[in-house]
């Protein structure tokens, strides 16, 4: 679901409970100005409430985010459902727009891609055509010089250009980039500790935590070492620094050490501490993929000149040399 809808639907609740509305009544309001999926969910969940059925029984029938399930529960349990609901949209703002930050590093190398595919194309096109012209000129069925390699060139290119954007697109490949590259890593690592903080600061005990943030990275390398933590919170260990201690057999890869030590800075306040790490990796995504962004705009330019120049030159050169042996010939 999208996060931005998910945030402003969490702001709208929030109001209208500290207008005193029922919670059916603001589930009702809110829903009527939604569309798609989580406007049936939001009525669905209305309808049970109507019946009777509470409401930490009935959120976990709907189709919703693991976390935001968890998160309201916790507010029910707690009296306090606005500010869970507040909390939670803040959650969903900071989450669009870390993810805003990498869909904007991703446009150009992906524009890059897309023309490429279209030039290489055109040129296969443009190139078949011309040398079926001179074929057809000549009357000997003869090629134009160099056809051969620039047919050859442009059907490599087209492959190229087509397995890199399907690469890019794909689950495996982003998840790949967001655990190896500067700014995509830092954006999936403010995420974890802002999932963190959110749950810790609604009252949900650590282990809980860690399942539900572990649940969330599935097929992701924090995936890993999240586990790692819970089999040593269900061998007894309750410190959250011996909990997340790095070992010689399993390196800290996907989760580094300063982020550790950002969490622990704040003692027992842990909440505090991954709101802290959530700060400054968020910040440094932000930063980074500025700079990533600010980079590719010249580089994709000069790219696309590239790929036009490698796709027409040899069929350009092709006909120069045919030029010059009609030329020889007269």
């Amino acid at each position: 679901m999208n996060p931005d809808t998910l945030a402003f639907l969490n702001r709208q609740l929030a109001a209208l409970l500290l207008e005193g509305v029922p919670l059916e009544g603001a589930l009702r309001q809110a829903a009527a100005d939604l569309r798609g999926p989580l406007k049936g969910e939001l009525l669905a969940l209305e309808s049970e409430l109507a019946q009777g059925v509470p409401l930490t029984e009935a959120i976990e029938r709907r189709k919703l985010p693991r976390i935001y399930t968890r998160i309201v529960r916790t507010g029910v349990a707690g009296g306090n459902l606005p500010a869970a609901l507040i909390a939670a949209a803040n959650h969903f703002e900071e989450s669009s727009r870390l993810r805003r930050n990498v869909q904007s590093a991703l446009f150009y190398p992906v524009l890059v891609l897309c023309v490429g595919l279209g030039v290489s194309w055109i040129a296969i096109r443009i190139n078949a055509r011309a040398n079926a012209a001179f074929s057809d000129f000549a009357g000997d069925g003869t090629s134009l010089p160099m056809s051969s390699f620039a047919h050859s060139l442009n059907h490599a290119l087209l492959g190229l250009f087509a397995l890199a954007l399907a690469a890019l697109i794909l689950p495996p490949t982003r998840r790949w980039l967001g655990s190896r590259l500067p700014g995509f890593k830092d954006a999936r690592l403010a995420q974890i500790a802002q999932s963190f903080h959110l749950l810790l600061q609604s009252g949900c005990p650590l282990p809980e935590s860690i399942r539900l943030v572990r649940e969330l990275e599935t097929n992701s390398p924090a995936a890993s070492e999240l586990a790692r933590w819970e089999t040593r919170i269900q061998g007894g260990i309750t410190r959250l620094a011996e909990v997340s201690r790095p070992d010689a057999q399993h390196p800290s890869k996907a989760i580094p050490p300063f982020f550790r030590w950002l969490v622990l800075s704040t003692g027992d306040r842990v909440a505090d501490g991954f709101g802290r790490a959530a700060a400054h990796y968020s910040e440094r995504a932000r930063h980074r993929m500025d700079i990533l962004v600010t980079g590719l705009a010249p580089g994709a330019v000069l790219a696309l000149g590239f790929l036009i120049v490698l796709n027409f030159l040899p069929a350009f050169l092709g006909l120069i040399t045919l030029i010059d042996q009609l030329g020889g010939g007269e």
